[in-house]
């Protein structure tokens, strides 16, 4: 029995480590937000954990081929590509199952994730798709939770989806200044690579600066829930009073990671409870 045991949390933990989950658990609230912000039934459960499982399969995949499709050839096995494309296979017949729409999305940031990890076309290694590709892959979660909500793409919802984007950017090039020395070492040249620190950190402030100006005309011309545009400025402000401190030393940029990283997750959840609330 003790043997047992011991394979199964061996097993666990192996699969924790190859699809990366600790790096991406939160991050399925893109999903809960996307959902709650369009559906009409909130306490449709089963919606949700079907969600929840699209999700986790998508984020498997693009964590897990990050690593495998980069050292294709190199230091990677043929069991390692299978194993990392399975979640993508499963993710994409469940979708297929459950929505045409979701189907459409989920396989478009596949090839994506694929274009950007891959060693033929890399994204990663071309400076700018590399920012826009990367962000715009966790755009999908939300387009994921979105069209299981039932909702459609119109104005406002391109607008909400645009807001989200560009509050990406500004954690995508902090997380490509924390892996500065590393790309350098691989031969990637990323954004950040390829801009002087305070080029980095006016794109980050336009980003922001350009969230700000969405959510006011969405309060103006929508109806956005209560609160959301103040919540997302206060959100920006928070950003901003970090980004100034930022700098390409790792041990900062790992330090204002982990700030914007605690500050992204309390906004998700405010904004996610202010869409429940909204809904309900």
């Amino acid at each position: 029995m003790r043997k047992k045991n011991s394979l199964v949390v061996e097993f666990t933990k192996r699969f924790i480590k190859f699809y990366r989950v600790n790096e991406w658990l939160h991050i399925l609230g893109l999903s809960m937000l996307g959902y709650f912000y369009s559906t009409k039934s909130p306490h449709n459960l089963f919606s949700i954990l079907l969600l929840m499982l699209i999700s986790s399969l998508y984020l498997a995949f693009g964590y897990s081929s990050n690593c495998i499709l980069g050292k294709l050839g190199k230091k990677t096995s043929l069991s390692d590509v299978v194993i990392s494309i399975l979640p993508c296979l499963a993710g994409l017949i469940i979708s297929y199952v459950v929505s045409f729409y979701i189907f459409i999305s989920f396989l478009s940031g596949a090839i994506i994730a694929v274009l950007y990890s891959g060693p033929i076309v890399n994204f990663k290694g071309t400076p700018y798709i590399s920012l826009l590709s990367n962000s715009s892959l966790f755009v999908f979660l939300l387009l994921f939770g979105i069209f299981m909500g039932g909702g459609y793409l119109g104005t406002e919802t391109v607008l909400f989806l645009l807001v989200v984007f560009m509050l990406i950017i500004p954690f995508q090039i902090v997380h490509e200044i924390e892996h500065r020395n590393e790309d350098k070492k691989d031969g990637l040249k990323t954004t950040v690579n390829s801009l002087s620190l305070i080029n980095a950190r006016h794109i980050i402030f336009m980003s922001i600066l350009l969230v700000c100006g969405i959510v006011l005309f969405m309060k103006i011309n929508y109806a956005p829930p209560l609160f959301f545009a103040e919540v997302t400025i206060l959100f920006c402000i928070s950003l901003l009073s970090n980004i100034y401190s930022l700098s390409y030393n790792t041990r900062v940029a790992l330090s204002c990671r982990k700030f914007m990283r605690l500050a992204g997750i309390v906004y998700g959840a405010v904004v996610l409870l202010l869409f429940i609330r909204n809904g309900i």
